[in-house]
């Protein structure tokens, strides 16, 4: 008895999906990112810049690597392929670092600004390039990724955070070449028919989406502005706790998880967290915790929202992921800027607390509310597998053994369900003349000429 029930529950652990522990390595990059910013803060080595004008440029930084990269993409994705990518960004990261370790006496404040933004730079490239492996994967995989990268992250920032200023030093400078090595070896798992390849099209980008994000970063800008918080352990729970709850849902409870969720969640936890920061001003530390709850979220959907559309096409989510990232960004500190701004305006011009505060609130729950409305946001992407049944499976079977490419199989499964042309384009994110490319490939190789000799194929075959 004690026996089956060991051997059942290591059957049900072998049973849950898997990802390669080297996808984990992004929580590396993030990491580096937040013990740099600390290091902005604090080091000697940036007299000249306090600790938000620090992280504005290092913001910039990444602004113009997200965009740069999204821009070329059309053009010079996927950026696996090409070496000085990943060059670069593992020398303007390292570069970075050993400029903050040595802590240059009077380094001037042109030289300050020029490490810090090539510091972000580097780090947005490296994201991308993250992005790039996720968009390798399903979107039950990519969520596995994002989120278990993040608490893998969590736990060397928190090495770096709580040791020595030394060894912080030295880990700054060598954590991008670990990175790397994971990145690389990352990109080495995926089976070669899943790894991006040129694109011949754009993809169709998610305005709405995209839309929606940008209010959210307005909101967050606004809010951390407000409390007046720097890195802390607060905002890093903060965005560890969402992460922890959305990897163990898709993990054990994929049929019950969906977007809806993640996007009521965030709206609910900003609108708390925005009262907070502008009613409660003797703790901040819970709107802070909220408030990087709300932001971890919506970056956990955008991402895998960007990188599950590009897996489809079977191109590089550098281009939709780096539109998203570098919007974000900017209206992250277009809401600093305001929030400063209002902090800052004499008595006279002052905006109530209340009005501010009740407009963001406003705001956040309409854009919300717009998003759980598009159908092809919260149903569309999810985390469900195929439903084990005797169909799925002989559909399954069948593209096996007539050779289908990842691409034709999944147009095969829906076009087996009685899916048209104009209906697959849809769902898939392709254009019309793709999909009819994949049918007639699939017509080819079963050795059929029409979707009436396909429906009577299957019949035979399917359900003798």
């Amino acid at each position: 008895m004690y026996w089956d029930l060991v051997k059942s529950f290591f059957g049900r652990v072998d049973s849950l999906p898997k990802i390669p522990l080297a996808l984990l390595g992004c929580g590396l990059a993030r990491a580096w990112l937040w013990h740099m910013l600390d290091m902005v803060f604090t080091s000697p080595a940036f007299p000249s810049f306090s600790a938000a004008e620090g992280h504005f440029v290092f913001d910039a930084g990444e602004v113009v690597g997200f965009f740069l990269l999204a821009f070329l993409a059309y053009r010079a994705s996927p950026y696996f392929r090409r070496p000085v990518v990943l060059a670069a960004s593992l020398a303007l990261m390292a570069g970075s670092a050993v400029f903050t370790a040595f802590e240059p006496a009077n380094p001037g404040i042109a030289f300050e600004a020029v490490v810090m933004f090539g510091g972000g730079f580097g780090y947005s490239l490296a994201l991308l390039l993250w992005l790039e492996a996720f968009g390798c994967l399903t979107a039950r995989k990519v969520v596995m990724a994002w989120t278990g990268s993040y608490l893998f992250g969590f736990v060397a920032w928190a090495i770096l955070f709580n040791g020595s200023s030394e060894v912080g030093a030295v880990a700054s400078i060598l954590v991008p070449f670990a990175m790397a090595f994971m990145l690389l070896r990352s990109f080495s798992t995926q089976p070669s028919s899943e790894l991006p390849q040129s694109m011949t099209t754009k993809p169709v980008f998610p305005l709405k989406l995209a839309i929606v994000l940008s209010a959210f970063a307005f909101a967050f800008g606004i809010g951390d502005m407000m409390t007046g918080e720097v890195f802390s352990v607060p905002d890093k729970i903060g965005m560890g706790v969402p992460d922890l709850l959305i990897l163990l849902g898709v993990v054990f409870f994929a049929g019950w998880f969906s977007y809806r969720h993640l996007i009521t969640a965030a709206s609910i936890m900003i609108a708390a967290a925005t009262m907070m920061a502008f009613f409660v001003e003797d703790n901040t530390s819970l709107s802070v915790l909220l408030f990087n709850a709300s932001a971890e979220t919506y970056l956990v959907l955008s991402y895998t929202i960007g990188c599950n559309i590009s897996h489809r096409l079977g191109v590089s989510s550098t281009y939709i992921c780096g539109l998203l990232a570098g919007f974000y960004k900017v209206f992250l500190q277009v809401g600093k800027v305001l929030s400063a701004a209002l902090l800052t305006a004499s008595p006279t011009v002052q905006i109530h607390h209340a009005i501010v505060g009740t407009a963001i609130v406003l705001l956040t729950v309409a854009a919300s509310i717009v998003l759980v409305q598009d159908r092809d946001i919260v149903e569309r992407f999810n985390f469900k597998q195929l439903s084990i049944d005797p169909a799925n499976a002989a559909y399954k079977s069948l593209s096996e053994r007539y050779a289908l490419t990842p691409k034709e199989a999944s147009v095969f499964m829906l076009l087996a369900k009685g899916d048209d042309a104009a209906e697959i384009a849809e769902k898939m994110f392709l254009a019309p003349s793709t999909v009819r490319v994949h049918i007639s490939g699939i017509y080819k190789k079963l050795g059929i000429h029409s979707k009436r000799e396909l429906k009577r194929y299957l019949q035979d075959i399917v359900q003798p």
